[in-house]
Formats: C-alpha cells, structure tokens, sequence
C-alpha cells in the first residue's frame, strides 16, 4: 500500500472512518441542491473547431512575426558589424518570450479545444476546460461505492415489515417515494416490487424530496423518508435489523421509528477492478466512501483491493472526508449521485457518472454521460495524454527557436539561406503538430 506522511495520514483515517456520528444532529433532514461548476464548457463542437481554426491563424502570424523579427535582427546585426550588440540580443530575447507565452497559450487551447472534441464522440463532457492540459498528479482517488463501483441496480433480498397487515401499504409508500429515482438502491427497490404480488393501498404523496442520505415524502398521514444507516443514525435512531455482507436501508416513520429494513446485495462492476489497478498503478492510494455499513463496505473494499474503506457516511461527511485527504494531497472523487455533491464540489478533480442528465447537473469537472466506468478510465487517460500532447508541442516549437538562433549567432549564412532553414523547419514543425493531433486520435 503506498504511504505517503504515514503517522498524520493514519491518524487522519481513523477519525473519519465514522465521521458522520460526529456531525451535529439536525431536526430536518437536509435538502440537496443542484450547482453550476464554475468554468464550464458552453461552447458547441461546431464553436470550437471555428475556435480552432482562428487559433491556427494566430499561431501561423506569430510564426511569420517572429521571422520577422529574427530578420531584422539579422540584418542589425550584419549593418553594424557588431554580432555582440546589446540592443539587438535585448529585442531578440524580448520577442522571443513574448512568441513563446503567446505561442504556449495558443498551443493550450488548441489541446482543450481537442480534448473536449474527442471527448464528447466518447461522451466524456469536460465541464471545467481549466483541468485539461494542466492536469496535476493526484495523492489520493475517492470513488463512491453503490452506482459506481457497483452495478446500478441493486439486488434486493428482502423487506422486513412488522406485520402482513402493514405490508401492502409499506410496498405502496417505497413504491411512490422511488418510482422516480435511478438510485441503485430505488432501481433494485422498483424491480422487488414489480415482481411482488400485493394489493396496492391508495396513499397520497404530497411532497417528494432527494435528502442527503435517502428520500423524503410527505403523504396524508404521516411523513416517510427511505435512507441509509448513517441517516438514520443522524436522527438519533440506531436501527435494530441488520446484515452482515449485505446493503441496509429503511424507511422511517416521522423521523421517530422505523417501520421497515431492507436487505440488499450489490455486485461489483466488471470494469471496477482495472479501475482501481489502473489508479493504484501511478502510486495514487485509493479509498471507497460510502453511506453503506462498514460489514458490506468491507467486503467490496477487499474484493477490489481497495486501500482505505470509509464506510456510514452521510453527503456532508463524504464532502469532510475529501478535505481530510486534502490536507495531505491533491483529491480525485469519482461519485454517480447527489448525495455525492459536497464531495464532487470540495475535491480538486471530480468525475461524475451520470444516470440520468439530473443525476449531478453541472458540479463535476467531467461528466460521464453514459453509466460506464470504463469511461472514467477514458478519461484519466485522455487527460494525461493531453499533458504530453502539450509539452511534445512546445518542444517541437523549443527546439525550432534553438536551431534559428544557433544558424544565426554560429553560422555565416546568407539570407536565402536563412529564410530556407526558417521555411523549411516551420513546415516540419506543422507536420509535428499535425502528427501530434492525428496519432492522439486514433489512440482513445
């Protein structure tokens, strides 16, 4: 397991394993909002490549500008017979830093304008263009466990009610308080149902609401919420049924009792596991953050080789658990729900996997629109091959000003001579960049 500031990183672990039950208990259960992220990318493809073709235009003006200048300087020099001048190396070094910040910036866009193109044949939307062509090296990934690195859909084993009496009007209220949601626990709830034979009561929903662990209705007798252990526990009720290797929920009465437990089993995805090896190859530690039990977090962690394993945490507490991991390092959260939303906003790279297009609205830097995982490894691996894209392209231009210098200071050249080799290596520069652009591509 990779470490990294040992003594502070495990003590900081063995605070947050149960982070949640230390949060200030609330009456009300908190209401999750929807975010823009700042930064976003609202320009269409068509935009983009107009973007592109004008940045081009620039690149080519620089390039024609700073020959130039480099003939000028050329003859100032030969006039005067003073190859030394001061005047003449002070212009030339000026030009040259102000081509190369120009030149740098051109050659950024260019990779963010392209990144976002191929990305979005993937279905890989980059809400923040910032992240991309500086990505950073990451310490740590945070991935959500149930609807990212679990099918979408869990595997309900049973509901435990407290009477047959009670039955049918408890299978009608999940009913209603889920048949909206693509939640993996309200997804495997919904098939349970439709495959159970019960006589349907009629009850009135008035109010639906996402909360930060679950689902909350108020119907005409009573308010009803559908959450999570660590929910639960936020209202002061430790709930008496449990599982060991198996998903809990139960839906609660007034946030005063609970009136059914149910068991759920999730599968691991196929891809999850060359998710994680692929993370821990480039030495990032890896924790799984999850409102689910530590019996069934465990489980999966291990399964998955997973590092750390943050298990009953509620959406405030996961958005804790990445500013923990933050004092240490730089935070990527990969999540796929709401209640993944402080976590998504706090981390310095987030990724989100998109059910639906209401699932995170605009809060990750990308967004993943459509439920693979293999997406999220896409999309690391295009962010990474964006760097290298952009420093090839700068050393191709680096290596270019050394050579016209070089023929300039050491090398008695006429200026046909001159203008062939300034020529000459601006077009073998362009077939590079064309290169560049057209093997990256065909990679992804």
């Amino acid at each position: 397991m990779n470490k990294r500031n040992s003594d502070n990183w495990f003590s900081k672990v063995s605070n947050i394993r149960h982070l949640s039950q230390d949060i200030p208990r609330s009456d009300k259960l908190t209401d999750v909002t929807n975010e823009t992220h700042q930064g976003q990318v609202n320009l269409s493809l068509s935009e983009l490549k107009k973007h592109s073709l004008r940045l081009l235009i620039l690149l080519g003006g620089i390039w024609f500008l700073w020959g130039l200048m480099m003939w000028t300087f050329y003859s100032f020099q030969n006039t005067t017979s003073n190859r030394e001048s001061v005047s003449g190396w002070i212009g030339l070094v000026l030009c040259s830093i102000i081509s190369f910040v120009a030149i740098y910036y051109i050659n950024l866009k260019l990779i963010q304008y392209k990144t976002i193109i191929i990305g979005s044949q993937l279905k890989i939307i980059f809400n923040n263009q910032k992240v991309i062509g500086r990505f950073f090296k990451l310490d740590y990934a945070i991935l959500d466990k149930t609807g990212t690195l679990t099918e979408p859909a869990a595997q309900v084993k049973n509901i435990v009610v407290p009477n047959s009496v009670e039955r049918a009007k408890i299978f009608s209220i999940l009913e209603l308080l889920e048949q909206e949601s693509k939640h993996p626990v309200a997804r495997g709830i919904m098939m349970y149902l439709n495959n159970q034979i019960f006589e349907r009561k009629v009850v009135q929903l008035k109010q639906r609401q996402k909360v930060d662990s679950g689902v909350w209705g108020r119907f005409e007798d009573a308010d009803y919420a559908l959450l999570s252990r660590a929910g639960v526990r936020q209202l002061g009720i430790e709930p008496k049924i449990k599982a060991d290797g198996m998903m809990m929920c139960y839906l609660i009465e007034n946030q005063k009792k609970v009136i059914a437990s149910i068991v759920l089993q999730d599968k691991v995805r196929s891809s999850a596991t060359s998710l994680i090896k692929q993370i821990k190859n480039q030495r990032i530690v890896t924790v799984m953050a999850t409102g689910d039990n530590d019996s069934n977090a465990n489980q999966i962690g291990q399964l998955l080789g997973i590092d750390v394993i943050a298990a009953d945490l509620t959406s405030q507490s996961k958005g804790e658990l990445v500013k923990a991991y933050q004092q240490n390092g730089r935070v990527l959260f990969v999540g796929d729900g709401m209640n993944d939303y402080q976590a998504l906003k706090n981390a310095d790279f987030s990724i989100g996997i998109m059910h639906n297009k209401y699932s995170l609205g605009l809060i990750a830097d990308v967004q993943i629109q459509a439920d693979h995982l293999t997406l999220v490894q896409t999309s690391l691996k295009l962010l990474q091959q964006a760097i290298i894209k952009k420093w090839l392209s700068m050393t191709y231009w680096g290596f270019y000003w050394v050579t016209i210098v070089y023929c300039i200071q050491e090398l008695n050249l006429n200026s046909m001579y001159l203008i062939s080799v300034y020529i000459l290596l601006g077009l073998v520069v362009a077939i590079l960049q064309i290169l560049n652009f057209k093997i990256w591509k065909t990679n992804i």
